[in-house]
Order: C-alpha cells, then sequence, then structure tokens
C-alpha cells in the first residue's frame, strides 16, 4: 500500500472496543455491521480491522461507510482506504476526502496534497461506477485550493479519460469560486479544440457554463470553440450551449438559431439556449422575441396539440426569460398567446399549459399592472395557482403598497401553498411591506412543512425587520442580526411552536431553516433546543445547529460527534441486491429511473 500522509493520531483500540460491542450485541456479520453503521451514522463503528480486512468486500463497505457518514474526524482513515490497492476502497477513500473539505477544522491544503500523492499509481476500478480516477478529480475539485485547480489543469493534456474528469474537477471548482485562473481557462479552451495530436475534450467546456465572467480577451475564442462543438451530438453538448452564454453578445445569434432549429437539437437543449439568450443583455432579448414566431404554435386546435410534446418546453423557456414585450412582432403574438384557448375537451395537461402561457404572456404585457384585466382572467379558475402566481410576480417588480398591497394579502391566504410561500418569499425584497413580523409568525405557525422552511429561510436572511415595536433600536451591528429579546412576540410565538413541534424524519430541510433562523434572530428560548441538535444522529442537521450556535455566540460552534447513533432503518433487513428499474407515468409523458443499489442501499430499497 501506498503511504499517505495522516493528519492527527486516534485512539483505534478504544474504536475497536466499541464497534467490536456493536457487533456482539446486534450479533451481525462483519459485512452486515458495516451497512448498519453506515446508516446509523455510528462513526466508531468502522475499526482498523475493517479498513485492513484481507477481504476486499469488508474493506469496500468500511471505506463507504467512512465516506457517507462524513464525519471530520475520519480523515485518517480515509487516507488509509485512500492508500489501498483495491480500485473502489480507493474511491471511496477520495469521495468522502472530498466531503471532508468543507468541514471546518480540517487541513485541506493536507487532503490535496494527499490526493496529488496518490495520483500517478491508482489501481484500477473494480466497477466502471466508481473510478479512483475520477473520484480523486472531483475530490480535487471539491477541495477547489489552488493547488487542486493547477494538478487538475496538468491533467487537461493527458490520456483519456482522465482528462475528462479534470475537466469536470475544474467544473467544480468553478462553481464554488465562481473564477478560474487564466492559464486554466486558457487550457480549457485548447482541450476543447483539439489538435492534431488529441480529439476534442467537450467536458472542458462545462466550467465556462459555472462561470461568472471568463477572460474577456477569450470571449472570442470561447465562442469559436463553443460554437464548434455544438456538432457534436451527445451528453456533452449541453456543455458547448452553457458555454456560448458567457461568451458575450455574440454569441445570441448562434443560441438563437438552436433555439428555433426544428431538427438537430434536443427540446433540453434548445430550452437551455433561451435561458443562455436571458443572459446576453439587450442582444438576447431581441433573438427571443425574434424566435417566437418559430415556436408559437398555430391557433388551430391540431397545431395547439403540440403543446402537449416536449415542444412545449423551449416555448415556456423563452417567455419566461423574455423581459421586454415592446417589439411589434413579439407583441402580437404576445397578445395572441394571452387570448389563446384550450381545444374543446383537451386533456388535462393541455389545458394547463395552455394557461401557463396565457398568464405568462399577460405578464409580460401588463408592464408591472397586477390587475390589469388582462392578468387576472388568463386563468380560467378564479383561484387558480397559475393565474396567483403571475400576480405575485408582477406584484414584485413594483413597490408593493396601496391596491397593490391589498392584493398582496389576499395572495397570502391562498389556498394554495405555493402561492403562499411565493407571497412570503417576497418580503425580502420589498421593505415597504411594514407588519412583516405578523406575516412570518403567522407562516412559522403554519402545518405546511414548506410554508414554514420558507419562512425561516426570510427570518434567517432579514432579521433585522423581525423586532417589535419596542425593540427597533436595538439592533447589533454584526449583519444586521438582532440583540437578545428583541424579537417581536409574533416572530418569537411562531418560532417556539414550530420548534416544538414534531416533524417527521425526512423533514432535515424545514428543520435545519428552523435552527438557523433561531440562531440568526438571537432567540435565546432556543438554546436547549439547539445544543440537543447539536448531538443529533442526522450530520446535516448537526451542521444546522452548529452554524446557529455561532450566530447565537458569535463565536465558533462545532457539532462534530451525535450523542446516540440513529435507529437502524427497517430496510436493512431486505435490501435490494441488484439495480430496480422504474417507469413513471406522468401527465407529461413517461420518466425512467435507474436506481443503483451500490452507493445507496437503504435509499433504493425504500423508494423500490
Amino acid at each position: 500500500m501506498l503511504a499517505i500522509p495522516v493528519l492527527a493520531c486516534q485512539s483505534p483500540s478504544q474504536r475497536n472496543r466499541d464497534a467490536q460491542a456493536l457487533a456482539l450485541d446486534a450479533g451481525l456479520s462483519a459485512a452486515a455491521r458495516l451497512v448498519s453503521v453506515e446508516n446509523q451514522r455510528i462513526f466508531d463503528g468502522i475499526t482498523d480491522d475493517d479498513l485492513g480486512s484481507r477481504d476486499p468486500a469488508i474493506r469496500r463497505r468500511a471505506a463507504r461507510a467512512l465516506a457517507r457518514i462524513g464525519n471530520p474526524g475520519a480523515v485518517n482513515s480515509l487516507f488509509k482506504a485512500l492508500s489501498d490497492e483495491d480500485g473502489d476502497v480507493v474511491a471511496w477513500g477520495a469521495y468522502g476526502l472530498g466531503y471532508a473539505c468543507r468541514s471546518e477544522g480540517v487541513n485541506a491544503a493536507e487532503i490535496v496534497r494527499g490526493l496529488v500523492t496518490r495520483a500517478p499509481t491508482l489501481p484500477p476500478p473494480v466497477v466502471a461506477e466508481l473510478d479512483p480516477t475520477f473520484a480523486l478529480a472531483r475530490a480535487l475539485g471539491h477541495c477547489a485550493s489552488d493547488e487542486a485547480e493547477k494538478t487538475l489543469e496538468a491533467w487537461l493534456s493527458g490520456p483519456r479519460p482522465r482528462a475528462s474528469f479534470a475537466a469536470l474537477g475544474i467544473g467544480d471548482i468553478a462553481s464554488k469560486r465562481k473564477t478560474l485562473a487564466e492559464p486554466t481557462q486558457l487550457a480549457l479552451l485548447a482541450a476543447a479544440a483539439g489538435s492534431l495530436t488529441s480529439a476534442p475534450l467537450p467536458s472542458a467546456l462545462y466550467a465556462f457554463g459555472r462561470l461568472e465572467h471568463p477572460l474577456e480577451s477569450a470571449l472570442d475564442r470561447l465562442r469559436e470553440v463553443a460554437s464548434a462543438r455544438l456538432a457534436d451530438a451527445g451528453p456533452d453538448r449541453i456543455f458547448a450551449i452553457r458555454a456560448l452564454s458567457r461568451a458575450g453578445a455574440k454569441a445570441a445569434g448562434e443560441l438563437g438559431r438552436i433555439l428555433t432549429a426544428a431538427e438537430g437539437f434536443t427540446p433540453a437543449e434548445r430550452a437551455e439556449a433561451a435561458r443562455g439568450l436571458g443572459r446576453l443583455g439587450d442582444a438576447g432579448q431581441r433573438r427571443l422575441a425574434e424566435a417566437l414566431s418559430s415556436l408559437v404554435p398555430a391557433r388551430d386546435p391540431l397545431a395547439l396539440t403540440t403543446l402537449g410534446t416536449s415542444a412545449f418546453g423551449p416555448l415556456l423557456v423563452a417567455l419566461e426569460t423574455l423581459q421586454r414585450s415592446d417589439r411589434a412582432p413579439a407583441k402580437r403574438l404576445l397578445y395572441e398567446l394571452a387570448g389563446l384557448a384550450a381545444p374543446k375537451d383537451a386533456p388535462a395537461v393541455l389545458a394547463r399549459r395552455v394557461t401557463r402561457l396565457r398568464c405568462r404572456a399577460a405578464a409580460l404585457l401588463v408592464n408591472g399592472a397586477a390587475e390589469e384585466p388582462l392578468l387576472v382572467r388568463c386563468d380560467p379558475d378564479e383561484n387558480g395557482e397559475i393565474g396567483q402566481r403571475a400576480q405575485l410576480e408582477i406584484l414584485g417588480r413594483r413597490p408593493i403598497q396601496g391596491r397593490r398591497l391589498a392584493l398582496f394579502r389576499k395572495l397570502l391566504g391562498s389556498p394554495h401553498v405555493r402561492v403562499r410561500e411565493a407571497a412570503v418569499e417576497l418580503l425580502g425584497a420589498h421593505p415597504e411591506i411594514e407588519d412583516v413580523s405578523t406575516i412570518i409568525g403567522a407562516a412559522l405557525a403554519a402545518s405546511e412543512a414548506g410554508l414554514v422552511a420558507t419562512a425561516a429561510e426570510v427570518a434567517t436572511r432579514h432579521p433585522e425587520r423581525l423586532a417589535g415595536t419596542q425593540h427597533a433600536s436595538r439592533r447589533t451591528a454584526d449583519a444586521g442580526a438582532l440583540a437578545p429579546a428583541a424579537i417581536a412576540p409574533e416572530v418569537s410565538n411562531g418560532l417556539k411552536r414550530a420548534l416544538e413541534r414534531e416533524w417527521p424524519g425526512d423533514a432535515i430541510e424545514t428543520v435545519g431553516a428552523l435552527l438557523e433562523a433561531s440562531g440568526a434572530l438571537r432567540f435565546e428560548a432556543a438554546t436547549a433546543k439547539l445544543e440537543s441538535y447539536c448531538r443529533h444522529p442526522n450530520p446535516t442537521l448537526r451542521e444546522h445547529a452548529a452554524r446557529a450556535l455561532a450566530l447565537m455566540k458569535n463565536a465558533k460552534s462545532s457539532c462534530e460527534t451525535a450523542a446516540l447513533p440513529a435507529e437502524a432503518a427497517p430496510e436493512l433487513t431486505h435490501l435490494v441486491p441488484t439495480p430496480v428499474k422504474l417507469d413513471i407515468v406522468t401527465d407529461a409523458g413517461p420518466l425512467g429511473l435507474m436506481l443503483d443499489p451500490t452507493v445507496a442501499p437503504v435509499t433504493v430499497t425504500r423508494i423500490a
């Protein structure tokens, strides 16, 4: 095995004793025990004997468990997995190390050095889904350091498939940092273009779709290379389309051509071209307006049936991306769409899609007037969700005051929970709405988990707007947070009720949002609850609790170890052994899902 540096010493004897006790108590084989400790997130349940077992299947299960548990204390053990001679064990070790890079207190530079040291002598993969080279490249991308970027850049000129994996890893860095060094961008363009001795690498364009601003001096070259890759049909072509959206206004013509292509591009690619045009300012808006004549079907019943097919996607995305309705051809077509009627006895999916087009077209034409009859009547259902969502969008474009405020309050009481969520989301961008505390307090006390989570997220982002009247001057200087006891009573009551509620085990996002809102609002009554979640078996909830406690105490806080393991999932007694194909029939068409238990056995069994 290759020697990989470790970060600190641990006490393997205690870990071994705990794991052995667990195995004896449960009467499990080593393989079954490792599946159980992975599912229950028992970090101490993986022993050095497991990682050093002569049976590669045991080492693979141990490495997978360490990687998926996500405990920062597992870094040393993951390095041991990285040095293994089995490709699957190495892949899991790399995956876990890449995940660990995001944890506070972990030496990311040391992890990157360990990954780079291991790279030249990686073993071959055992199964195609767990290629150690792929896992290592993505781990470097997740760590996103300068050294990681330079290493991946060097791999771009090397053999396939490592070069393709490196391109994806660089895309991960771009996703995290929103920028890349000039040599990296130039190397990506060279790889995507190809040469006399190497074929083009389409995945090298992936990173450009993640950048905020590519090199100004390289925009012409980016446009040229991305346009050339449009000839290469396949899953990587979407990267070229996204890269064009970052290639400046001159790319609008090429994106417009893709959007209006009746053949040669998939509906998903054409929809992506429409989104790209939305990034290109006035040039993109002109092309979107011009494209409508090719996208809008004729008004006869036969032509309208195409709206029930995948052709609907590019048209809807183009309308959602279009921001101006003052160009003559587009304005005429928008009025036609706003008055469109579904064919008699149309299927529900077609009627709903016609309504979405009517309301979107009306929203573009009314110019911010949310009570215009064209918009109010766009949904045949007077209290329809589509029409109400369109009205909310229009309300958000201008200050919400007077009659607009009255309409906003009406929509806050909508029978559709997604409308109520969207209304609460608008609060953050509209400081002119004064009774935010009342609205947020009521939403926190609601029965719908999504509405509660939305209210908590707004509270976390805007705590300064939730002070009681008598506490309006007691805001602290740090990030607009409230001083202790300054929360409006409506908010504190709603937050208290939400925190005390018995949420189902899968309401992770809702509970996490409530924890972070408690921290942002300095809600001291929640301290005990936060500390209890700091010992929760679920690592995601511990992360939320740590962030909340850090906000509460205005100091760093960590919650690394669970007080007790989670309850074992009942699926452990009858895990699905092979991949499962699910065919789902929806009113928008069939959807196929292939579920592989190799990487998520309990989840696959639960869904199947």
